[in-house]
Formats: C-alpha cells, sequence, structure tokens
C-alpha cells in the first residue's frame, strides 16, 4: 500500500550567540486581543500552536518585523524600547489574534498561541485519518484474500471478469470489485505476454480518485502474472 509520509521539521541547536527565548503560552481564541510583556531589546517570536501564521498587521513605526516561511512565524522587536505596541496575527485559516506587548528589560520571549480550537480541529483530523487508513488496509487485505475481523467490507455480487487496455506486452483483467463505505476498491490480474521482464510500480496505477496501491509482485518474467490491488474514493472509476 502506498503511503504518503509528512516531513517533521526538526529544531536545529545553535550557538549560545543567538538569544535564549523564554516560552510564553497564550491560551486564545479568535479575533480576542490579549497582553504580555515583551523584550524590550530582543527580538520576540510569536507562533501558533497546530498551525502557522501567514500574516501580520501592526505599525511599521513600532516594530521591526522578520518572518520564517519555512515555520510560519513572525519575530519582532520593539523600535521605541518604551512603547507598548500591537500587532495582530493572521493564521492560514483565517483566524486572527491581536498581542498588545509591553517592552520589558528581559530576554527574548517566545510567544506560543494555543488555541483549543484548532488542537480540537487536529485530534479530529488525526482520527479522520486514523480511520481511513484503517479501512483502506482492511480493503487491501480482504481483496488479497485475508480474513480480517469485524470487516465491513462488501464484494459485488454482480461482478464479471473485465478486460481493460493498459500497455502493450500485457493483458490486465478487473477479476473483482470490493465497497466499504465510500471506499471502492478493484481486484485486477496482470499477464506479462511481450518477450521479456517488466517491473511494475504502485506509481504507475496512481489517478484521480485513487488513495492506495499495492502489487503483489514487482517483477513479471516472461509468461508470469500478478495480482494489483486499486482503492478509491468518493465513487471515483
Amino acid at each position: 500500500m502506498k503511503k504518503i509520509y509528512l516531513a517533521i521539521p526538526l529544531i536545529a541547536l545553535f550557538s549560545t550567540a543567538l538569544p535564549a527565548y523564554a516560552l510564553k503560552t497564550i491560551d486564545a481564541q479568535d479575533k480576542q486581543t490579549y497582553y504580555a510583556d515583551g523584550s524590550a531589546h530582543d527580538l520576540n517570536n510569536i507562533s501558533l500552536e497546530n498551525g502557522r501564521l501567514r500574516r501580520i498587521l501592526g505599525n511599521a513605526a513600532d516594530f521591526i518585523v522578520e518572518k520564517d516561511d519555512k515555520t510560519g512565524q513572525f519575530s519582532v522587536r520593539f523600535r521605541d524600547a518604551k512603547k507598548t505596541s500591537s500587532v495582530t496575527v493572521i493564521a492560514d485559516d483565517g483566524r486572527t489574534y491581536t498581542l498588545v506587548l509591553k517592552p520589558v528589560d528581559k530576554p527574548a520571549e517566545n510567544f506560543v498561541i494555543r488555541d483549543p480550537m484548532l488542537i480540537h480541529k487536529k485530534k479530529v483530523d488525526s482520527g479522520k485519518k486514523d480511520q481511513l487508513e484503517q479501512a483502506v488496509r482492511d480493503l487491501t487485505l480482504t481483496m488479497a484474500g485475508a480474513k480480517v475481523p469485524n470487516s465491513h467490507v462488501f464484494s459485488d455480487d454482480n461482478q464479471r471478469i473485465e478486460e481493460l487496455m493498459l500497455w502493450q506486452g500485457t493483458k490486465f483483467f478487473r477479476v473483482s470489485t470490493y465497497e466499504s463505505g465510500n471506499l471502492r476498491g478493484d481486484k485486477y490480474r496482470l499477464y506479462n505476454v511481450s518477450d521479456k521482464p517488466i517491473r511494475l510500480a504502485e506509481q504507475e496505477f496512481f489517478k484521480d480518485g485513487v488513495i492506495a496501491v499495492s502489487i503483489q509482485t514487482h517483477e513479471l518474467d516472461i509468461g508470469r502474472d500478478t495480482y494489483v490491488y486499486v482503492v478509491k474514493q468518493g465513487g471515483a472509476e
């Protein structure tokens, strides 16, 4: 089964010449204002837990602003070490948070905005992803002939073998179809009828609507065959 992995950036270790950031978590809600003390002389980082910031609004006369596109964070430095000023940060999903920062003689500050709504959304999305991966796994195993406990996979009672066009030197048949909720699984049988061995890759079977592909045997000698299992979502053909 083909899986998509997300690259998770690692936090680099920097030299002690850079400022050491204190960590201050702000429990926040959309369109609300919060008050905090910031470093009067060092950069103050602003980040969003479980999200990214894409824009910052403030008075350019009050702050020097830097943006980190990789992390979705902003850093601000007071231009006037005695003037309290405000900035509004906007998240990727449009949520906004306003920080009124008072300059204080202290080390660099790291403000982490923690929005309970984003945490809940992440948990819900993570749960849906886990359920989808389990459903895809159960469907693929069932197509391969395995017995899956408590399976909700159903086969098409009226299915028939259908030959499809694929590549020159091959014969390709859809031998059965399965359903599991909003997922459809097609079991194919591919024959090498050419005069040389062929090699198969999952990527060759991906198209719109396909979310997983599994191939029984990737290298086929002359006259050999293999099963290919394709899972689609949303009624894709």
